[in-house]
C-alpha cells in the first residue's frame, strides 16, 4: 500500500515525482519516500535525531525549550533520494521490501531550527 496523499509532501527529482513524509520513531525521524503516482519500492531513510546536541548539553541548558532541532527540508529529501538511487533503490519495481538507507544522518547535513542559548552546546 502506498503513502496516503493527504499529509504527504511532493517533490520532483530529475523529472520524477515522489511523495514523502517524516515519520517519528523514539526520538528519531525517518524519511519515507515513494513514487507519486504508482506504487513501487518504498524508501525508508534515517535515522535523524530530533536534536543533535550531546546528551550532557541537556543538563547545561536546563529547562530551556529554545534549543537546536534538526529539520527535514525538501533540499534534504532531494539529497536523500539521490543518495538512495545511487545505492540501489528501485522505486519503480513492485513487490520488493522497503529499501532501508540507514545512517543517513552521517551523509546528509540537516539545517537546524532555533539555536542554543547561553552555553557552548550547539
Amino acid at each position: 500500500m502506498g503513502l496516503a496523499k493527504k499529509g504527504t509532501n511532493k517533490i520532483t527529482v530529475d523529472g520524477v515525482a515522489y511523495r514523502w513524509v517524516v515519520s517519528p520513531d523514539s526520538g528519531y525521524m525517518w524519511v519515507i519516500v515513494e513514487l507519486s503516482q504508482e506504487s513501487g519500492q518504498r524508501l525508508e531513510a534515517g535515522a535523524f535525531p530530533y536534536d543533535d546536541r550531546p546528551a550532557d548539553c541537556d543538563a547545561i541548558a536546563g529547562d530551556q525549550i529554545a534549543h537546536r532541532q534538526n529539520e527535514i527540508t525538501p533540499h534534504a529529501v532531494k539529497k536523500i533520494i539521490e543518495l538512495a538511487l545511487s545505492k540501489g533503490w528501485r522505486p519503480t519495481l513492485k513487490g520488493l521490501p522497503p529499501f532501508q538507507l540507514r545512517d543517513t544522518e552521517k551523509r546528509i547535513a540537516l539545517p537546524h531550527r532555533g539555536e542554543s542559548h547561553g552555553n557552548n552546546c550547539k
